[in-house]
Parts: structure tokens; sequence; C-alpha cells
């Protein structure tokens, strides 16, 4: 019997070391309500319901030199930081589809705006980016 074969034999294997795992994470009841689900609106969809002649409130929520470069024309400027001083000219209960160059910033206008009652908003999805990209492939994109 070799030396260290002695060893092996005198003492047991070493047990795996204990990893305790976190307690699972739950998201407070106030947060999960401060975040509101922002329904969103494909460009395609967007397009298709401007053909039939509806007309949804389209809302640019981008700078003026973003609006400048390209924009829908039915689309109203109110940039992203000056929408609280606007809500007073805003129907809460039209349908509002807000919009900017790829859909971050509107959503979380929309967000602003279903947190202060407005009951029938949406998030263009991907932007006047998308609607350049599938939808008028002229338009100018940044």
């Amino acid at each position: 019997m070799g030396f260290f074969n002695r060893f092996k034999k005198a003492s047991p294997p070493p047990e795996p070391p204990k990893v305790q795992t976190p307690p699972a994470y739950d998201e407070p009841e106030e947060v999960a309500q401060a975040m509101p689900q922002v329904p969103e609106m494909p460009v395609e969809e967007l397009k298709a319901r401007l053909e039939r002649g509806e007309q949804p409130l389209i809302i640019d929520v981008r700078e003026p030199w973003e609006y400048d470069l390209v924009h829908l024309p039915q689309a109203r400027l109110i940039p992203m930081n000056t929408i609280p001083e606007h809500m007073h000219e805003l129907d809460k209960d039209a349908e509002i589809v807000l919009h900017c160059d790829h859909g971050a910033r509107s959503w979380s206008v929309a967000a602003y705006l279903m947190q202060h009652g407005f009951s029938n908003v949406k998030n263009l999805t991907g932007g006047i980016d998308a609607w350049a990209r599938r939808v008028e492939p002229g338009m100018k994109t940044y």
C-alpha cells in the first residue's frame, strides 16, 4: 500500500461546501402598482388605422431638432420634458399614441400619463425608426 493510499482510506471524502441561496425577491406591491403595463401598438397597425380614416392623437415626445429632421405629419410635438405642463390640454379618455425615435422615451411618457389617469394611451413599438424601416422605407432615419 502506498503512502498516500493510507490517508485516503483513513479519512472520508470531504463534503461539498454548503451554498445558501438567497430568498426569492418579491417585488413590493407598491412598486408593482407604480409601473403600469403600457400597451404597445405596432407601426403596421397605426398605418392601417390611419388609412381607414381613424384619427388617434399621435404625440411625438422627441426634441424639436429631432422632429425637424423627420416626423409623422399627423403627430403633435410635445417634448418629453414638457408633458407635465401640457397634460391639461389632453383628453384623458382619448386614444393617444406616443412615439419617439425607438420607443423608450415614449414608453416612459405613456406610463406617466397612465399614472395620471389617462385611460387609453399606447406606445408606438420601435418609434419613428420602425416606421421608417417597415412602413415608409424612404423616410430619413438618424
